[in-house]
């Protein structure tokens, strides 16, 4: 009998480790996307206005063919693109996807209400054509009193 409960109490502590240990369903990409916006945020709350400079900076680890950053204010104003600068300066609160969603809008609201994460979207490549879905990364950094949302993204296809 002692065999038997030993054998059920090693089982039960073995499912307990294997449920409570933390668990990486993150993607090499994934990965990548979210250690950048985490650098980003630190070096904002680091630095302050002077980081967002470097964000847009040709050949960087901010910006290169493999990466690049987004920043807006609360007010849905994009202060950092260097993907799409014909952005920068311009309110991106009204502006949808072909969905009919407002990504600034959406963006915001999981920065507020969890202090980022995931979440799908679509978005014009830069090269041009229609939109193409893409996996977003986004994260809160405090400038000052001001709140700003730091994301990157990936396309899916």
């Amino acid at each position: 009998m002692q065999p038997r409960i030993l054998g059920l109490t090693t089982l039960a502590l073995l499912l307990w480790a294997w449920a409570a240990a933390p668990v990486c369903w993150a993607s090499p990409k994934e990965q990548a996307v979210e250690n950048l916006v985490n650098q980003a945020v630190a070096l904002i709350e680091k630095q302050g206005a002077p980081a967002l400079e470097e964000f847009s900076q040709p050949n960087s680890r901010w910006f290169n063919d493999q990466a690049a950053l987004f920043i807006f204010d609360e007010q849905g104003t994009e202060l950092v693109n260097p993907t799409f600068p014909d952005l920068v300066g311009r309110n991106l609160w009204d502006l949808q996807d072909s969905t009919g969603r407002y990504p600034a809008r959406l963006e915001l609201e999981l920065v507020k209400t969890q202090g980022g994460g995931w979440m799908d979207g679509r978005w014009a490549k830069p090269q041009g054509g229609p939109e193409a879905k893409t996996r977003n990364y986004v994260k809160g950094a405090r400038l000052g009193q001001r709140l700003l949302v730091v994301g990157s993204w990936y396309y899916v296809d």
